[in-house]
């Protein structure tokens, strides 16, 4: 029998154990160890898979060793883990019945354990095709591939990185930015390691890379590292703008209303009709908060973070046994959220405030007759009679109706509480209105809602009538949660930007859905990318490629009121709908739904697939927002699929037509000796147009190769004629047959060319080269101070990290897959032509694509997915940058949806050749087998984040108008075809560097290769060329800058 054990993380090993077939009567035990673990979430996985005569176990555990007995006879395994301290639990399975299994805090029975010991249960889960979804298993030897040819193509939710290598390994000097652009007190003592030691057993740095391009990035940009909160801290969540700066500490959420002209889409507010939800202002408590690291809070993701504010607990306060040394309100700022949710930990205060005046008394639990009645603040809330007297108990919910914006807003509670209701005296002398053209940012509360400790309950009669009480043992330090929904915002048909004619809009509708799944929040969600099962091996029976992709928001969805049950009787384990739970409390209210309720868009809803356990269906409630109607979805998980249009390919789905040959053949002879200017070549000078030119000189020999290609066809006779397209090809083949096209030699030469210029950028040489970013954790240029033709300054003096306008701000991570897009575009292109160039500088390569594109949490050097917004499912250009030391106030914004989409379309691109550059897995060394599958990882990441792109783009980006749009986007007063730049909350038809429309228009064509026939749909194209052709002729410079080429380019495809 042999053993063979491979790492995979620190966190997961893989072991392989070939069984004798001639063991086939015997028990045969294997141990399995696991060091320096530890547990990636609450629960613990472990996967076993068996095929025939081989037992694989993959384990992600918190455990120290585990023992797997394998029975060949009857092909049951008894697997048995140990928790660390001797303890031992078993349980049979069957292979055939339960090829995967997972680890989970439920009950199971256990044998052979000491009485000392600790169990570990087991139980099993399965999805819907009845088995996990597998680990990704990059490194499993080659003859895996015929054992679980579904590993090779899934990616969990938390897959392996692309490389382990460090910035030392590959040769990139670390800099250490200054503390001005540095990540800052926001992020916590428990983001901000700076130890560099390295572990000797992972070979990982202790840096924690952090998100640079997300979102929500204005929430940790600026002041608030300083202490100090402006409303550019702010996101748009969708349908929800939230900020911090209401006039308690929390978060303020706030519904905003589009505003529109003729070239500008915007989200507007008016900020004092939000409502903050926090905590009551106190010298001892700070309105600025950190990033959430603590207990089962996720780093940030994709969807969004988790955000905290804490109290240190006086003696005073300390519990007795001063086991509370810190209370804290915690929330999660998510995409899709309709409501906003504060998780208190017992002794944290719960606000509610608003700075506008209430239109009604607060309506308790639905009831319009039980109501509350609001005393003064700074007197009813001071005196303890005040407070009885002012005070009501709520079972589950208060409703409060503004006047001046005649927004109702729904305040659901996680268990029954004791609520006060406070209102603003009257100021006789108000303060004077601010001078013409001065805003006025000051905020002040003029109601608010404190929840007021109930006293500790009644003692137990001697008849124990009490003994059912839902929460028997309440009293002062309980923790609790309240979420808060916007259900109307033309209640009386006051607020014109929201109402019609001045009539009420009742809303029953959304109101009785915000009731019924009140109970259910998102709680760490993480993003899933599945392939479908394929071979990675390629034969003629099975398609080496997946035609499609799925992708699973799963928004772990939990209830409010058992984690807040559980946590205040001292359970063990948090309830997790659809995961599992083995026991639930009674459910006390018969009308909650157990689905989560989120808000999706246009896009998601046009992929989205039913789930078992998670009904993904409308629920008819939508609401207008910058990308169109915000639509609520019920279910837990969403799963999207997504048409991945074949494998990557360099040419065009189709070829040139027989008429553009010769025209095509005059300018390759030209252009097949382009050269890029010398200090391009040494690497001195910028990312951005250096990777440009090299792309440029890959396509101009691409599509010489083309031609070559169609020429050297060994024969047209066997064309059918009768075929159109078959006549058409033919044609093509005999045109290219008589032109002249360059020599092998040329294109020899001309790959040469573009080798050198590429491998100056990967090898180290560059005057001005790439380094790591050891504060933020990524790639970035140094920069070059040029002058005279050259960089002035040398490592490690880099002025892109002080001067973010330098290389269009790459040293703040603006940009940078399209930077990176180009060089891997290039990269892949001489791979193509150089297989060796290729193998050796394969890492390097990869470390672009880790610094845009790192699908994986367990990299130690960068984000995940620096600039992708899976839920846009476009990407932000734009990084850390701020102006006057605050960030931009609209957000995160990208122009050219066209060169994201080529960036990653570069990655699927390389990886399609590094597949084959490594011997396309069938090689005889496991090293490269390794590595056919990592770029195969690669080239499918590539392919599911280019469909993606292009799916938003044309939903987003593309402005269809008339009968051709049936759903349309933008308000009609909206007019050109195209956005030229989208912001987080602003769509706006210019660019950075002009407001001309064939400058905003031909940004988003840029730059031409195989992909945008795909990209440009033919409808869009033929509304947007008479604009695009006007402004072009109209403009000389439109001409002189290049611009008529994607016009041209556009007019041929409208014929």
């Amino acid at each position: 029998m042999g053993n063979d054990e491979y790492h995979l993380t620190s966190y997961q090993k893989v072991h392989v154990v070939e069984i004798d077939p001639e063991a086939a009567d015997q028990d045969i035990n294997v141990d399995v160890n696991v060091d320096d673990v530890a547990p990636q979430d609450s629960r613990r996985q472990w996967w076993v898979s068996s095929r025939g005569a081989v037992v694989v176990v993959i384990l992600a555990l918190s455990m120290t060793a585990s023992v797997l007995s394998y029975n060949s006879s009857n092909r049951r395994t008894n697997v048995a883990i140990t928790n660390g301290q001797g303890g031992l639990s078993s349980e049979d399975y069957d292979h055939d019945a339960v090829p995967m299994m997972s680890m989970s805090s439920s009950s199971s029975s256990s044998s052979s354990s000491s009485s000392s010991s600790q169990a570990v249960p087991v139980f099993v889960e399965k999805t819907n095709k009845g088995m996990m979804n597998p680990l990704v298993a990059s490194v499993l030897p080659p003859y895996m591939d015929q054992l679980a040819p579904d590993l090779a193509l899934t990616y969990p939710s938390d897959p392996l990185p692309f490389s382990w290598k460090s910035p030392d390994e590959l040769g990139l000097y670390s800099y250490y930015r200054s503390p001005d652009s540095s990540p800052g007190q926001v992020f916590g003592s428990s983001f901000m390691s700076d130890n560099h030691d390295k572990d000797e057993k992972s070979k990982r740095s202790k840096t924690i890379p952090k998100p640079t391009n997300m979102w929500y990035e204005n929430l940790v940009l600026g002041s608030v590292n300083e202490g100090h909160l402006t409303e550019n801290n702010r996101a748009y969540t969708i349908p929800y703008i939230v900020d911090f700066v209401g006039a308690i500490p929390g978060i303020r959420v706030q519904f905003p209303h589009v505003v529109a002209s003729d070239t500008i889409v915007q989200m507007a507010t008016i900020p004092r009709h939000g409502l903050t939800l926090g905590t009551p202002s106190s010298e001892k408590q700070s309105n600025v908060y950190t990033v959430d690291q603590e207990d089962h809070a996720a780093p940030p993701s994709q969807l969004g973070l988790n955000l905290q504010w804490t109290t240190n607990v006086t003696n005073d306060e300390a519990t007795d046994d001063n086991t509370t040394s810190v209370k804290r309100m915690r929330t999660s700022v998510l995409r899709g959220i309709p409501y906003i949710t504060m998780h208190y930990s017992p002794g944290m205060e719960a606000a509610l405030s608003a700075e506008v005046p209430l239109a009604s008394p607060p309506m308790i639990d639905g009831n319009p007759s039980n109501t509350l009645t609001c005393g003064t603040m700074g007197i009813d809330d001071k005196s303890s009679n005040s407070v009885s007297n002012y005070t009501k108990r709520v079972e589950r919910e208060v409703a409060l109706t503004f006047s001046e914006s005649d927004f109702t807003w729904l305040i659901f509670f996680s268990r029954p509480v004791e609520v006060i209701c406070l209102k603003a005296p009257i100021n006789d002398h108000p303060p004077p209105p601010p001078p013409p053209g001065v805003i006025d940012f000051s905020v002040t509360s003029v109601f608010e809602l404190h929840v007021v400790e109930p006293p500790p309950p009644p003692p137990h009669d001697n008849n124990n009538n009490n003994e059912d009480d839902e929460y028997p043992t309440l009293q002062e330090g309980q923790s609790l949660m309240v979420r808060a929904a916007l259900a109307n915002n033309c209640t009386r048909g006051f607020n014109p930007l929201y109402c019609v004619g001045g009539q009420a809009r009742p809303q029953t509708h959304l109101g009785d859905l915000l009731r019924a799944h009140s109970d259910i929040y998102p709680a760490n969600p993480r993003i899933r990318y599945e392939f479908p099962p394929t071979k990675f091996l390629q034969d003629e029976k099975q398609k080496p490629t997946a035609d499609y992709s799925l992708i699973h928001f799963d928004w772990n969805p939990r209830s409010m009121k058992e984690d807040t049950l559980y946590e205040n009787t001292q359970l063990n384990t948090l309830s997790m709908r659809g995961k599992g739970d083995v026991s639930n409390p009674p459910d006390h209210y018969p009308d909650r739904s157990e689905e989560l309720l989120m808000y999706s868009l246009p896009h998601h809803v046009d992929s989205m697939e039913e789930v078992i356990g998670s009904s993904n269906s409308e629920t008819g409630y939508c609401s207008g927002g910058l990308h169109g109607e915000a639509c609520l979805i019920r279910g837990g998980e969403w799963v999207m699929k997504e048409e991945l249009d074949g494998p990557p390919n360099f040419a065009a789905p189709r070829p040139p037509h027989h008429s553009a040959i010769p025209s095509l053949a005059k300018g390759i002879a030209n252009d097949i000796s382009f050269e890029l200017p010398d200090n391009y070549m040494r690497g001195a000078g910028d990312t951005y147009f250096s990777g440009k030119m090299l792309a440029k000189l890959g396509r101009i020999i691409l599509v010489a190769s083309e031609l070559k290609g169609l020429a050297a066809t060994p024969t047209t006779d066997t064309f059918d004629l009768n075929d159109p397209s078959q006549r058409e090809l033919k044609m093509i083949v005999e045109e290219c047959r008589k032109v002249e096209l360059p020599s092998d030699e040329v294109m020899r030469d001309a790959v040469d060319r573009l080798r050198r210029g590429v491998e100056v950028w990967l090898n180290g040489t560059a005057e001005a080269p790439f380094l790591y970013d050891a504060k933020w954790g990524g790639l970035v240029s140094c920069g070059c101070a040029y002058d005279n033709g050259t960089c002035t300054n040398v490592l490690p003096d880099c002025p892109s990290f002080s001067d973010p306008g330098l290389n269009f701000g790459n040293g703040f991570f603006n940009d940078h897959h399209f930077h990176y897009g180009y060089h891997i575009y290039a990269a892949a292109v001489v791979a193509n032509f150089d297989l060796n160039f290729g193998r050796k500088y394969f890492e390097p390569v990869l470390a672009m694509i880790r610094d845009i594109a790192n699908p994986s949490t367990n990299d130690p050097y960068f984000p995940e997915f620096r600039q992708k917004d899976w839920y846009l499912g476009s990407s932000w250009a734009s990084g850390i940058a701020t102006l006057g030391g605050q960030p931009y106030l609209n957000g995160r914004n990208q122009e050219s949806s066209s060169e994201s989409i080529a960036a990653y379309e570069a990655i699927s691109l390389y990886g399609a050749v590094m597949v084959h550059a490594w011997g396309d897995g069938v090689s005889s060394d496991v090293k490269e087998n390794n590595n056919a599958k990592t770029a195969t990882r690669v080239r499918d990441m590539g392919r599911l984040l280019t469909a993606t792109e292009i799916r938003s783009a044309a939903r987003y980006w593309h402005v269809l108008h008339g009968d051709v749009n049936t759903r349309p986007i933008y308000p009609k007063i909206y007019k050109p075809s195209a956005v030229g730049m989208m912001w987080d909350t602003m769509a706006q038809f210019q660019t950075w560097f002009g407001s001309a429309a064939y400058l905003a228009y031909g940004i988003q064509l840029i730059p031409l290769t195989s992909v945008s026939e795909r990209r440009d749909s033919l409808n869009w194209a033929q509304q947007m060329y008479p604009s695009y052709a006007e402004s072009c002729e109209s403009d000389p410079n439109c001409a002189v800058q290049g611009w008529y080429v994607p016009r041209n380019t556009l007019g041929f495809n409208c014929g």
